[in-house]
């Protein structure tokens, strides 16, 4: 026995056993993982795919779980199950709000716009700054107002 929990409390100690305790908040918001995710009726593969989804690392809020499967809604409201293996602990945002949105190099109005983004463009979450998001897009980071940012939690 003895042997049994020197092994278990040294693979928790590398981490390489999850914590079992510990769930993750419910909404949160999550990435797709993979350039093609089924949004199915039910959480199981016996039910019917509502959508396919083709967009990696579009950003999804997770409302609901259900062992394995999580019951997700993207930027227009659609809901549907995913299979947590297609989604991933990345940040991402998707830029909203109007046609074109200022990136700037600062978190701040008066900030000159380097570059512009469309509608429906997808980027890394960096931080977030009172009413400014940072975000990621390829190598070049940006602030850009959160309102115009879906992906983020009124409460963070």
């Amino acid at each position: 026995m003895m042997k049994r929990l020197s092994l278990f409390c040294f693979m928790l100690w590398l981490g390489a056993l999850p914590v079992l305790a510990a769930k993750l908040p419910i909404p949160r918001f999550v990435s797709l993982r993979s350039g093609e995710v089924n949004f199915r009726v039910g959480p199981g593969k016996q039910y019917p795919t509502q959508w396919t989804y083709v967009r990696y690392q579009l950003p999804v809020k997770v409302i609901k779980e259900h062992e394995n499967w999580r019951y997700v809604e993207d930027h227009e409201g659609v809901k549907g199950w995913v299979h947590q293996t297609l989604l991933s602990g990345i940040r991402t945002v998707m830029i909203q709000g109007s046609s074109q949105v200022a990136l700037r190099k600062k978190p701040d109005t008066l900030a000159p716009a380097i570059a512009r983004a469309e509608e429906g463009v997808i980027a890394r979450l960096v931080s977030l700054k009172d009413n400014w998001v940072e975000i990621k897009i390829y190598k070049d980071f940006y602030w850009i107002p959160r309102a115009n940012a879906w992906g983020i939690l009124v409460t963070e």
